[in-house]
């Protein structure tokens, strides 16, 4: 994985959350050409509730149980086998399908939903790795790509932009 270490974290993350906000629209466009325009999601009781679980809470917890938890689970049961059989690749790209995967199922509001998560979840695996490896703090700064994502969502939704 190519290091950027002359590259500010926040800065980073920012633009992941970019790409993946501009991943989230277009799928919702290609979907609402096949006729599919409500693809579910958590209900909330009103915007301050929302925007807590949302962008605040829900960034920390998945960042946790799907990229913190699960690399160090894997990375684990990793050290139990010889480099030569499991080389750092085949680690990163154990971790990334396992994560993106169970991200993507925890996200039950409906098939589709399920589906479009997938991509979000390897991008954060992904970047979880990246920052791991370029010393800096994955935990937060996975949490904050997450935060831009669904803070970027929620001004949308409650702007009636998208």
């Amino acid at each position: 994985m190519k290091k950027f270490n002359k590259y500010n974290p926040i800065k980073i993350s920012f633009i992941v959350s970019i790409i993946s906000i501009l991943y989230s629209i277009i799928s919702y466009e290609i979907l609402s050409l096949f006729k599919i325009n409500d693809i579910g999601g958590f209900v909330f009781k009103n915007n301050i509730q929302k925007f807590l679980i949302s962008t605040i809470l829900g960034p920390i917890f998945e960042t946790f149980f799907f990229q913190f938890i699960i690399y160090y689970i894997l990375k684990f049961i990793y050290q139990e086998f010889p480099k030569k059989i499991l080389n750092p690749r085949f680690f990163n790209a154990i971790y990334i399908i396992t994560s993106s995967i169970l991200f993507a199922i925890s996200h039950t509001y409906s098939n589709w939903y399920i589906i479009l998560m997938i991509l979000p979840g390897a991008l954060l695996s992904y970047m979880f790795i990246f920052f791991k490896e370029n010393k800096q703090n994955a935990f937060i700064y996975t949490s904050l790509i997450h935060f831009f994502h669904n803070f970027f969502v929620f001004l949308l939704e409650y702007f009636k932009i998208y």
